[in-house]
């Protein structure tokens, strides 16, 4: 499953870089969006996460890693 994972993040960020490169770059997300991520990793550094916000913050993590992997591929020239 991790080998899926790592496959579909990469066609992902490669898509998204060849696609659409400077809206890419531009990117980020809105207040809201940003204010309740900093909760989350606030309250997971003072161990106050329940098991749905764990989760929450784990999508954030994986969808913030696609847009780094796809960052590269553009700053490298791959979009």
């Amino acid at each position: 499953m991790a080998m899926t994972t790592i496959k579909i993040n990469e066609e992902i960020a490669e898509f998204l870089a060849a696609e659409m490169p400077s809206q890419l770059m531009a990117f980020r997300p809105s207040e809201s969006t940003q204010n309740r991520y900093d909760l989350l990793v606030f309250k997971r550094k003072a161990g106050d996460l329940n098991e749905a916000e764990e989760a929450e913050l784990a999508c954030y993590f994986a969808i913030e890693h696609v847009f780094r992997l796809a960052k590269i591929r553009v700053g490298m020239g791959g979009g």
